[in-house]
């Protein structure tokens, strides 16, 4: 369901065969767990049916982009992955769409018309030809860059330091901040960066809920929103559109009516549509 939900349109699932040799490669294959296969064919049965929505979420466009460079990954390691992984998890339990940017669409300057916002991960090595453009972008296309760790872009891609620096609006100095913490804080910039949510999520006591990743589209005359609740208990969640009002729609999947609030349990996604809030 998630991989649909980020743009995949088929899978293979490998392998069927069924074996009771311990050696073999087969040993513990799916037809070995019954409960796999029956999510496996639900899932696939739900996707099918509702094709229509997923491919609406699934064309939407990212509200954010997070820039890549190779040779910073190289260079840094895991001072890089961290913070990516890290703005990643926090933005999707926001319900924000992200996507990303390289090193190489930059020097290529093949930068999507759609990108408005550049969140960068703590990079600290990119080329002269990449930060060139990207400060180019944000001269004259108005494209937001917005920094998760200082200092940013300091050296080129051989390690030379860099002698100017790029128009970076710093959201969180510490590029290592946990996910929780980065999640709040990075709930009250959303509107300053221009970003509408038609659909928020909230705890019974107004706070932003954690552990909820979802994604929201333009469906006909309303929304269609995928909700998956990534840790081990239910959450109840109240759902608010941009404007705050409470959210009635409908299950897709088994059909049951929605009003306001919601308890989802672990792992299992719900697919919401209401109708009214363009």
């Amino acid at each position: 369901w998630s991989e649909a939900i980020h743009g995949v349109s088929a899978t293979t699932f490998w392998v069927w065969e069924r074996t009771d040799d311990p050696k073999s490669d087969f040993a513990g294959s799916l037809l070995h767990r019954p409960g796999i296969v029956e999510a496996l064919a639900h899932t696939a049965l739900d996707l099918n049916r509702l094709a229509p929505y997923i491919s609406a979420l699934q064309n939407q466009p990212p509200d954010v982009h997070l820039l890549h460079s190779p040779y910073d990954l190289v260079l840094q390691g895991v001072d890089t992955v961290v913070p990516r992984d890290t703005l990643y998890i926090a933005l999707r339990m926001l319900g924000i769409r992200v996507g990303f940017i390289t090193e190489r669409q930059l020097e290529q300057r093949t930068i999507p018309d759609t990108v408005r916002r550049v969140l960068i991960p703590n990079t600290q090595y990119l080329s002269d030809e990449a930060f060139l453009y990207l400060d180019n972008l944000r001269q004259n296309r108005g494209v937001l860059l917005l920094g998760y760790g200082e200092p940013l872009l300091v050296n080129d891609r051989y390690g030379r330091r860099r002698g100017t620096r790029a128009g970076i609006t710093t959201v969180e100095r510490n590029p290592f901040t946990t996910e929780r913490v980065l999640h709040r804080r990075l709930d009250t910039f959303l509107g300053t960066w221009g970003i509408m949510r038609p659909l928020q999520l909230r705890t019974p006591d107004n706070q932003p809920a954690w552990g909820i990743a979802y994604h929201t589209a333009p469906y006909e005359d309303g929304f269609v929103a995928s909700l998956c609740n990534y840790t081990k208990q239910p959450l109840t969640v109240r759902l608010l559109d941009a404007n705050g009002n409470p959210v009635r729609g409908v299950n897709l999947i088994d059909g049951s009516a929605i009003e306001e609030q919601l308890t989802l349990l672990p792992q299992v996604p719900v697919l919401i549509q209401w109708a009214g809030g363009r």
